[in-house]
């Protein structure tokens, strides 16, 4: 397992003038194990919690996850193809 390292994650929403959003994925460039990006996707989904100071963030973020998982999911049907 790879330890942790800031500079190896970006938030999911880096949208220019957003607030971040507190989840992280990682920045690889090249595709991680797709086992390993899924366990990723669902520590983040663990820690989507709504905020009381911003609310619209837990959406954006919940919006960015299932981007991602949808993603996934065509990347695996392209490889089972």
């Amino acid at each position: 397992m790879v330890p942790f390292r800031k500079a190896h994650f970006m938030r999911l929403s880096e949208t220019p003038g957003a607030r971040p959003s507190r989840a992280m994925l990682p920045l690889n460039p090249e595709r991680p194990p797709l086992a390993a990006e899924l366990r990723r996707l669902a520590a983040v989904a663990r820690g989507l919690v709504p905020d009381r100071r911003d609310p619209e963030a837990f959406h954006a973020a919940k919006s960015e996850l299932e981007a991602r998982l949808r993603q996934l999911a065509r990347r695996i049907e392209k490889e089972a193809a």
